[in-house]
């Protein structure tokens, strides 16, 4: 073998391999040329052994690999170096990425928290926004009683002394200026029942009565109302209705509400001409109100329903109102779950059409009746009354128009005196104000339905109120009273109201 390889010796395959140098055991990884029986082979010192030669022969070294195994080593070498360097730089990379996804979501973490924070800070504001509007909308509805209340309540005795004064001798311009004031008086009460309906149908407050009535007679006794308004003018008032219309099932004071405003706003928007009222009945009830007006601007049909708008500027308008009347109707007809639509062309005139379901009406419905007279029957001749009222011209009102109409009245100015007067004589009937001093007319009335329940007997209580809001006519009913009258009192409506209690 050659120079690079020392003696090394075989014994017969013995378990030992013995060789000279330790420092030459790479050697072993070596190819050598061994010859046994007389044939050569390639291999190591140990595949030697394995080969289980009886004799080696002279071990000749083919090529010395010592520095490709060097070589190997150290490109191992290498490359367990840079695996372990791409190792650590995967290894540093992947905590660097999990390092920037943990701060986003730190990061995302803490916008949710915040924008939680300020949900809830919303929620509480959100809470706390509607505690404030209801507690307003109450305080609203509220000063609009009390408001309600003391304009109703001067003006029942401003309208009621006037009517009284024209029943006396006058010559013709002193009625005239008195029915100005009447005119004037009933202006001012629309104002007030329109803003008081615009504040109930606001709030959900305003509730439908439905009932069997005579439509056709709603709508004459309308008109009959607006006559004269028109007359001043000179617009002719025109009524069509179709042979059909009689009973119609719905709320009689809405639908009557509905007429008067779209007739009123017909009478102020038209300096002459005429406005016609026609009903017709098919699958639906359709009023139409046409009138040969100002006419309504394009710019303005798409607003003419809001609340507070008018077709003029508020510093040159010519016509009266503060915008609610139309706003009003569509709502009322919206309750209804009717439409309504409107065609204007401007110096030509405006169409209404309100269009209303025809319901059938329950088993055994009766016709609601209508007042068609204010002469009292002769059942309510003679009537000892009460006239429970705190306002002296009120009561002064109230007591001459009764007197002049045969009626035995007697006054008291709270509660408390209407029951003293109780046990002193027989009367067969109260006008009962709901606001007077010491006790008012609810307690009164609880009071006398429970002295009532001892002496068998039995009075009629009719409620003079200055507030129309449904909860107060609720409260007069279940305190015990018969019926109830709204100030500003009209006459005829105060004698159909006495008669119709009396006759109930």
């Amino acid at each position: 073998m050659s120079n690079s390889v020392k003696k090394y010796f075989c014994s017969d395959l013995d378990d030992i391999l013995n060789y000279d140098h330790y420092d030459q055991a790479k050697y072993f990884r070596e190819t050598f040329d061994f010859t046994f029986d007389g044939k050569s082979y390639k291999a190591g010192l140990f595949d030697a052994k394995l080969l289980s030669m009886k004799s080696i022969g002279e071990i000749v070294v083919i090529r010395d690999i010592t520095e490709e195994i060097k070589s190997l080593e150290t490109t191992i070498t290498l490359l367990i170096i840079i695996s372990l360097f791409i190792s650590s730089l995967g290894f540093l990379l992947f905590w660097l990425i999990m390092g920037a996804i943990q701060i986003n979501l730190n990061t995302a973490n803490n916008n949710l928290i915040l924008k939680i924070e300020e949900l809830e800070v919303s929620k509480k504001e959100a809470i706390e926004s509607k505690s404030i509007a209801e507690t307003a909308n109450r305080m609203k509805n509220d000063f609009l009683a009390n408001v309600s209340h003391e304009l109703r309540t001067p003006l029942n005795g401003i309208l009621g002394m006037t009517g009284l004064i024209l029943d006396t001798d006058l010559d013709e311009d002193q009625k005239e200026f008195l029915n100005m004031i009447i005119e004037s008086g009933d202006h001012l009460f629309r104002i007030i029942s329109d803003l008081l309906d615009f504040s109930q149908i606001e709030t959900g407050n305003l509730t439908i009565q439905p009932g069997l009535f005579n439509l056709s007679n709603l709508v004459k006794n309308t008109i009959s109302v607006l006559e004269p308004a028109a007359k001043r003018k000179n617009i002719k008032l025109l009524c069509s209705i179709q042979p059909e219309v009689l009973n119609y099932y719905g709320d009689r004071v809405r639908v009557g509400q509905i007429l008067i405003n779209l007739i009123t706003n017909a009478i102020k928007y038209s300096e002459k001409g005429t406005i016609r009222v026609n009903i017709e009945l098919s699958e639906e009830l359709e009023i139409s109100i046409i009138d040969t007006g100002v006419g309504i601007p394009e710019d303005k049909i798409n607003t003419i329903f809001e609340s507070f708008v008018q077709i003029e500027n508020t510093y040159t308008k010519t016509h009266e109102g503060v915008g609610l009347g139309l706003s009003i109707v569509k709502q009322l007809v919206e309750l209804l779950n009717g439409k309504i639509n409107l065609d204007s062309k401007l110096g030509v005139g405006t169409t209404f059409k309100i269009f209303l379901p025809v319901i059938p009406a329950p088993e055994g419905a009766k016709v609601i009746a209508e007042k068609v007279s204010s002469k009292k029957s002769e059942t309510v001749t003679e009537l000892r009354i009460i006239i429970a009222e705190d306002e002296a011209i009120n009561r002064m009102y109230i007591k001459k128009f009764l007197t002049k109409q045969g009626f035995l009245v007697e006054e008291a100015v709270n509660g408390r005196d209407v029951l003293a007067k109780l046990k002193e004589n027989e009367f067969d009937l109260i006008l009962m104000d709901m606001g007077m001093p010491e006790v008012d007319g609810i307690e009164a009335t609880q009071r006398i339905r429970e002295q009532e329940k001892q002496s068998g007997k039995y009075i009629k209580i009719i409620a003079l109120t200055a507030n129309a809001f449904p909860e107060d006519v609720r409260r007069c009913i279940e305190s015990g009273m018969d019926h109830f009258v709204s100030k500003p009192i009209k006459e005829k409506d105060l004698l159909d109201i006495i008669e119709e209690t009396m006759q109930s």
